[in-house]
């Protein structure tokens, strides 16, 4: 519960902090930002998640105007897959970095197929809503959050993503 409460605070303070950052990077940047929002772009790598193990997984995104619908997820088997969908309000961007929370669901499944099956859940079965906080610098992504659900997921549990991603 304590963790929930930290991570609700940091992501209500990081959005009320960057309300003011998004109408100042919209001024001093106007050739990247238009006057609706942010130009749209769309975004395509591969991360690492704590979720079925440390297995890559493929991520593509989709910007319009503040708001970013993330998709991540990669099938390995019927009995080994993660897959997920986001919905990302951008607090601040400019050519660097980004900054996003938003919610988001997904269902994974895995199997434990050996002693040195690293990081994968025996018989993991598993659907959960989360809250995340994303930055970005450059090409380098991270996201953290919480999530809960079924499964795993029948407490609170932490969620966190690592990779790169490209903007087109």
């Amino acid at each position: 519960m304590k963790i929930a409460a930290f991570i609700f605070i940091l992501l209500s303070s990081l959005a009320s902090a960057g309300v003011n950052k998004v109408t100042s990077a919209a001024d001093s940047l106007s050739s990247y930002n238009s006057s609706s929002g942010l130009k749209p772009s769309y975004s395509l790598g591969v991360i690492l998640g704590d979720n079925v193990g440390l297995r890559p997984k493929f991520i593509v995104s989709n910007i319009y105007n503040k708001y970013e619908l993330q998709g991540y997820g990669m099938y390995y088997s019927k009995y080994h897959f993660d897959f997920g969908l986001d919905l990302n309000y951008i607090v601040f961007k400019n050519e660097n970095f980004s900054h996003s929370v938003g919610i988001g669901g997904g269902m994974e499944k895995g199997k434990k197929a050996g002693e040195n099956d690293f990081g994968v859940f025996e018989n993991l079965s598993s659907t959960f809503v989360k809250i995340n906080y994303s930055f970005m610098w450059k090409f380098v992504f991270l996201q953290l959050g919480a999530a809960i659900g079924s499964g795993d997921y029948s407490a609170l549990r932490f969620k966190s993503q690592l990779g790169v991603m490209y903007n087109f």
